[in-house]
């Protein structure tokens, strides 16, 4: 009876201790968001972590609370709200800087023909944008790898919008086999649109068309990826998902299949990298010089 005494107290002890470095471990950055020069909350501001990846919005008094997960001990705050200028803030992982109060200063008014007309137009909340290819409908041709072959469309910034990335979109071709499952990757463009760089996704995600020949599109809302002043990459990773990746004949001569990713020809430029296993990405080849193939890639950008 006493060694189970003395065995309850060690595991509590054990407990307590897990209970208390956990209870460390848990430091959260809390704050409200204002116009600078007034006492007006902004709600529903995007507000990211840019180093931890992390990311909420403001409630609709303008306030929020996120996270540090990470054991570095500081970090940058991105804020972003409709009608005003995007926001950094440098922040602490330390009780003395759980709260923070962040100015944001609001956008010069947009000329419009109402503001010539002498009615000023301020912008009211964030609009959706549409990057990479716009197409309807497929073009000849077709894009298809072995596992581990990726395809990535460049969409890029212009520099001067912040958004946050809320879907992405493959045109999956009917042929092929449109089902087979296919990972989603997003990478930081490097300067100058110089092929994908930093992974942006770091969750992983595989997703798998219902069946071809239309847009299928993912959701990325949830993950808080911003849009970097050079853009993005939005890529296709080819998987092995069972038998019916490959397509063979009676001689036994396979052929790689999977899902096959329809191009695009409305781009005057190439905007499409590859990359193979073995190999580093490099610009896709176009063999038409009359034409630029590209992948039928998009994102839709929600912008502040």
């Amino acid at each position: 009876m006493q060694l189970n005494l003395y065995a309850r107290a060690g595991i509590a002890l054990l407990i307590g201790l897990f209970v208390s470095e956990f209870a460390q471990a848990q430091v959260f950055i809390s704050g409200e968001i204002v116009e600078k020069g007034s006492d007006k909350h902004i709600p529903n501001a995007v507000v990211l972590t840019t180093g931890e990846k992390t990311g909420t919005k403001a409630d609709v008094r303008g306030f929020f609370r996120l996270p540090m997960i990470a054991a570095q001990p500081t970090d940058t705050l991105m804020i972003m709200a409709a009608g005003y200028q995007p926001q950094r803030v440098a922040v602490e992982r330390s009780e003395a800087s759980a709260w923070v109060t962040v100015e944001v200063v609001r956008k010069p008014a947009a000329l419009t023909a109402s503001t010539v007309a002498g009615a000023s137009t301020v912008a009211t909340g964030p609009r959706v944008a549409v990057y990479g290819a716009k197409a309807v409908k497929k073009s000849d041709g077709m894009l298809q790898g072995y596992p581990g072959t990726q395809y990535a469309l460049w969409l890029k910034g212009d520099g001067n919008s912040s958004g946050i990335l809320k879907n992405v979109s493959f045109f999956v071709d009917a042929l092929g086999f449109p089902s087979e499952p296919f990972r989603v990757h997003v990478y930081k463009a490097l300067p100058g649109g110089k092929g994908p760089g930093e992974e942006m996704l770091k969750e992983k995600i595989v997703a798998s068309a219902p069946k071809g020949g239309q847009w299928f599109t993912v959701d990325v809302s949830k993950y808080f990826i911003p849009l970097p002043p050079d853009g993005v990459f939005v890529a296709m990773e080819w998987l092995v998902g069972g038998e019916s990746f490959v397509a063979g004949t009676a001689n036994e001569d396979y052929t790689p299949y999977g899902q096959i990713l329809a191009p695009t020809y409305e781009f005057r430029e190439t905007l499409t990298w590859n990359y193979t296993i073995g190999k580093p990405w490099a610009p896709l080849t176009s063999f038409d010089k009359n034409r630029i193939m590209n992948a039928m890639i998009r994102a839709e950008v929600t912008v502040f």
